[in-house]
């Protein structure tokens, strides 16, 4: 609603359409409004009510699978929708300087492989002339499980976090995130995608909405850290979901906070464990760490430890030495580890990854 001091607002409408009744398909529609309550004959909405912008996209097909809902879980026959007709929630806008930015996401079939669902992303910037496509990708490793009911963000820095749910017929639905820094290949997501929180059960309701929606935002009050929010499966039954909330952001420039520094961080096999050790030279607002594990480098990482690993020299000049003994791993299988220090304000940093090889005679320390 408006307030008595304003008398113009000025926004944009947005939306991608893959319809043959809409030409062409495939693109990004985008229509200027302007509302003047004061001399309401300035109000316009785009250009004679056509779009102001038309931006081709990549060929991607919004159809999942040929009946919907498309999304499987496990120990059920019942699939959860994967909404795919929208947009999903939320378009950020940033302003920076020399350029505007807008991203946004929707759910898509993967066809890797087909039937399975992904995440088509864009990053919209106008350097003054007008709108274009930055970057776009589609976000779909080959594994089989499907990520939907995504949001997408970005930092003051220019780094992007996409959170999803995800679920397949091996994985209960829960919630992860993957993210690309500023620097990154433009069209990828390679920073390593993250569980932020497991499934442990399916939802048998026949409506089988999911989500509606998740949200991905950005802190106001450092500008870097990613806060994501949405529903996950704790146990099966009929309208069982909980909801969570994470934080975390990618350590870049501006984004870094120093509660802790590392002097190292490492692992090597113990028997048939992994012995993992890293050790503090300071920890300035430190809250305690969050150990990972992934059988490849670019995970999914799962979180190892059910609490918080305590700090042991909260607010000290100091440091100390962390030990971590992972004997939940198989001989002749190699494991990547991450660690994520945690702040007191909220804010979390990933080191790593660490890689070790697990065998029984490998017992001694690189």
């Amino acid at each position: 609603m408006l307030n008595s001091r304003q008398r113009v607002v000025s926004i944009r409408a947005f939306i991608w359409a893959n319809l043959a009744w809409i030409a062409p398909s495939d693109a990004l529609r985008i229509w200027n409004f302007h509302v003047d309550w004061t001399t309401p004959a300035n109000s316009y909405f785009g250009s004679s009510l056509a779009p102001n912008y038309t931006l081709n996209t990549a060929n991607v097909d919004p159809t999942v699978c040929t009946t919907s809902p498309c999304i499987d879980q496990p120990g059920t026959t019942q699939n959860l929708d994967e909404i795919s007709d929208r947009l999903m929630h939320r378009l950020q806008y940033r302003n920076f300087a020399g350029y505007q930015a807008m991203v946004t996401n929707h759910t898509v079939d993967s066809n890797n492989p087909a039937g399975i669902a992904g995440i088509h992303w864009f990053e919209l910037r106008n350097t003054g002339s007008g709108w274009t496509i930055h970057q776009q990708g589609t976000y779909a490793p080959n594994d089989s499980i499907n990520r939907w009911m995504g949001s997408i963000a970005m930092d003051q820095d220019g780094n992007m976090a996409l959170g999803f749910s995800a679920s397949s017929s091996a994985i209960y639905p829960g919630i992860r995130y993957v993210g690309r820094i500023v620097s990154d290949p433009v069209g990828t997501m390679p920073q390593s995608e993250t569980v932020l929180q497991a499934g442990g059960g399916y939802q048998s309701d026949s409506y089988a909405r999911w989500g509606d929606y998740s949200a991905m935002q950005v802190d106001p009050s450092d500008g870097c850290t990613f806060w994501y929010t949405t529903e996950y499966a704790a146990t099966s039954g009929t309208y069982n979901w909980y909801t969570r909330i994470g934080a975390f952001n990618f350590g870049t420039s501006l984004c870094n906070p120093t509660a802790v520094e590392l002097s190292r961080f490492e692992g090597w096999p113990e028997g048939l464990a992994v012995h993992v050790e890293w050790e503090t030279v300071t920890e300035l607002d430190n809250l305690g760490f969050n150990l990972y594990r992934a059988g490849t480098a670019d995970g999914p990482y799962v979180k190892l430890n059910e609490e918080l690993i305590p700090s042991q020299a909260p607010g000290s000049p100091v440091g100390a030495v962390y030990v971590w003994l992972d004997d939940g791993v198989q001989a002749g299988h190699t494991y990547y580890y991450r660690l994520e220090d945690l702040d007191i304000y909220g804010h979390t940093t990933l080191h790593g990854p660490v890689q070790v090889l697990v065998g029984p005679t490998l017992r001694t320390k690189p």
